[in-house]
């Protein structure tokens, strides 16, 4: 025989039904309170002739508008009274947007030629002479951390097929590219800083705006830049240059796009403020801009007619983020300098999208930017380096493959030149 939990004897639903019935049929009594206020001679009123001559106030209920348009102030129209409306037009370059002529046409803008292959010997002197073995094994934990163990989940971009453009994947989630690009930074710089004395005394500042406007044949072109991270420093770069590649600037040729203009692909608007932003303090103990760092977001980052992004159009970006960084530090340095300038201004630039590294340095000789002779600015580039082949998860384990070493060193060079 099976044995269950004991049973209450009585039903508690039936006895609570009860109760309740007996306690609706309850005579309320009348307490002596009345009595004894009538003896000390209180004067006892009913509590319904004080509230009978009372006006009930019924409180309207406000309709709430169906149309919300005239509680919220309409924006400006975009005309000629618009505060923002200049009648000459300006030509915009932002943060998400990549030039149609890529490498070639961002060297017109920035009247800047290559003077060698690579990058400047010192540089290259440097990179040889590091060694950053004990590092590598801290790297690929980084690596790691970054693109497969953070926490976040978000969708990511739909997966297509174009033998197959109905088929509808199921959606995707993992870590966001802004977020993977972030972290991955963050903890190279952070190991830079332990390794190099000399690393750890930049100051690290978090999507700094650069907005800068500058004239070309005739042209008003402002770029409007995020430099995702930028490393300050107390003191300027040293000139790149050799005296042998400064004499060989004259030589070297500008290219040619022709039949397309330098301002093809920028956005034509009327509606813009001139102005200067820099994102330090002009009086802040590190001013200078040591190295930036750049993050190509594929799912921001677009070209102008939703074509893929090329090669030289990302080394173009790279360009533009250096020469509008450099002009930016020149003005605050120098303040309104139109040609010739005191001393060259350097700034190292890294561009990554979490797995590809792009290595350049942008020196700032001239102002000049008209025409294609006399003095122009110098522009160094490595090209696109791999850090890992693979990081993802492979039958249910975390997986790295194809370690680039080179990388860390390029980017311990950079942190501590």
């Amino acid at each position: 025989m099976r044995l269950t939990h004991s049973l209450w004897k009585q039903h508690l639903g039936r006895m609570a039904k009860k109760n309740w019935k007996a306690h609706g049929k309850k005579v309320i009594q009348e307490s002596d309170e009345l009595k004894n206020l009538e003896q000390l001679g209180l004067p006892v009123i009913d509590i319904n002739e004080v509230v009978k001559d009372m006006k009930i106030v019924e409180r309207v209920k406000e309709e709430e508008p169906k149309d919300l348009k005239h509680w919220v102030e309409p924006p400006p129209v975009m005309n000629n009274l618009h505060p923002l409306y200049k009648a000459r037009q300006c030509y915009m370059h932002k943060n998400n947007t990549v030039l149609i002529g890529g490498l070639d046409q961002a060297k017109i803008i920035a009247k800047a030629v290559e003077v060698k292959d690579g990058l400047p010997k010192m540089l290259e002197e440097k990179i040889e002479q590091l060694n950053v073995a004990d590092m590598h094994k801290l790297v690929k934990r980084s690596i790691l951390a970054s693109h497969v163990f953070d926490a976040q989940q978000v969708k990511l971009p739909k997966l297509h097929d174009p033998s197959r453009p109905a088929w509808q994947f199921p959606r995707v989630y993992g870590i966001s590219d802004q977020r993977r690009n972030y972290l991955l930074c963050e903890k190279l710089v952070q190991l830079c800083n332990s390794w190099s004395q000399k690393s750890s005394a930049l100051f690290a500042v978090n999507n700094g705006r650069c907005v800068v406007p500058i004239e070309k044949e005739g042209d008003l072109i402002q770029f409007d830049l995020t430099l995702n991270m930028a490393l300050l420093s107390s003191v300027p770069h040293e000139k790149f240059s050799s005296q042998e590649e400064e004499e060989n600037i004259y030589k070297i040729d500008l290219p040619d796009i022709y039949p397309l203009k330098h301002t093809v692909s920028c956005e034509k608007t009327h509606f813009y403020e001139s102005k200067d932003i820099f994102p330090v303090n002009k009086f802040s103990k590190f001013s200078h801009l040591h190295t930036i760092i750049i993050h190509h977001n594929e799912t921001q980052i677009k070209n102008l007619h939703e074509t893929k992004v090329l090669e030289g159009q990302l080394v173009g970006r790279c360009l533009l983020h250096g020469f509008a960084a450099a002009v930016s530090q020149a003005r605050q340095l120098f303040g309104e300098v139109e040609k010739e300038l005191p001393f060259p201004v350097s700034i190292q630039c890294i561009q990554t999208d979490g797995r590809l590294f792009d290595f350049s340095i942008f020196q700032l000789n001239t102002l000049d930017l008209n025409g294609s002779e006399g003095m122009k600015n110098m522009f160094w580039v490595l090209p696109h380096l791999e850090l890992f082949s693979l990081c993802a998860y492979d039958e249910g384990r975390p997986t790295l493959q194809g370690y680039n070493p080179e990388v860390l060193k390029n980017f311990m060079a950079f942190c501590t030149h």
